[in-house]
């Protein structure tokens, strides 16, 4: 994947990974408008996040509060002494602002993702966003190995929340021994998407495949990627070299 504006590489060979967290951060700046508006982020990121700041210059307002999406992600500016700092909400808690983080690099690496897997497999992204609904199988979000496969279009629900039509769950083996006399409607349960970006977010850009493809995760990772033909489309390895 590489940055829009200056073509630099932000993800350097095989599939992407995040940084650690003790990593050092920086700010990346762009002005926009006569203001000094800053990311902070992993190094490796900062060309992205440049290339993404820049966008604000086509927006009919670029201040204080003002709310952006980073593909599925959504951002917000917050004042920082004479410029604005990009924030992310925390959309857990009941006032998502309260709580913003500062460091943008998860974000960054699910857009640089995206970016990766679509520039690979040719194929439109799907748009979603972490507001939309996932059908896991009980306690998924959380087991090691689990896939995620897209079976129908996203969709409006009558409580105005939208599916996306994706499910997250161990897969057809593992659930039979999870469950031998066979799954019942209990074992399922619709949750946010942001749900899953908060554990696991490098997997969170595998959700913009398009329909019958499924996405085999173990960990924070996609380990490979399978079309609707049943044949491996991606693995760590088509990355390197991105």
């Amino acid at each position: 994947m590489r940055c829009m504006r200056c073509k630099k590489a932000v993800i350097i060979g095989g599939a992407p990974a995040l940084p650690p967290e003790a990593e050092q951060r920086v700010d990346a700046s762009v002005r926009v408008r006569g203001v000094d508006v800053v990311t902070r982020c992993s190094p490796a990121f900062a060309p992205l996040a440049e290339s993404l700041m820049a966008r604000f210059e086509r927006s009919a307002s670029v201040n204080d509060g003002d709310v952006f999406a980073w593909g599925p992600i959504p951002v917000f500016l917050r004042s920082e002494g004479a410029g604005l700092r990009v924030c992310e909400p925390d959309m857990r808690l009941k006032d998502a602002r309260a709580r913003p983080n500062v460091d943008l690099t998860n974000a960054l690496s699910v857009n640089a993702f995206l970016g990766q897997l679509h520039e690979h497999l040719g194929v439109e992204a799907s748009e979603f966003t972490l507001m939309n609904l996932l059908l896991t199988f009980g306690g998924a979000l959380d087991m090691p190995k689990v896939h995620l496969f897209r079976k129908f279009p996203p969709h409006d629900l009558p409580n105005g929340s939208r599916e996306s039509g994706w499910y997250l769950g161990p897969n057809p083996n593992e659930l039979a021994t999870l469950r031998p006399d066979g799954a019942t409607r209990e074992d399922y349960k619709l949750e946010m998407i942001f749900e899953l970006y908060h554990r696991r977010p490098l997997i969170v850009a595998a959700l913009g495949l398009p329909m019958q493809f499924i996405a085999l995760i173990e960990g924070n990772r996609v380990t490979h990627v399978v079309d609707p033909r049943g044949d491996v489309a991606w693995t760590p390895a088509a990355g390197k070299g991105s």
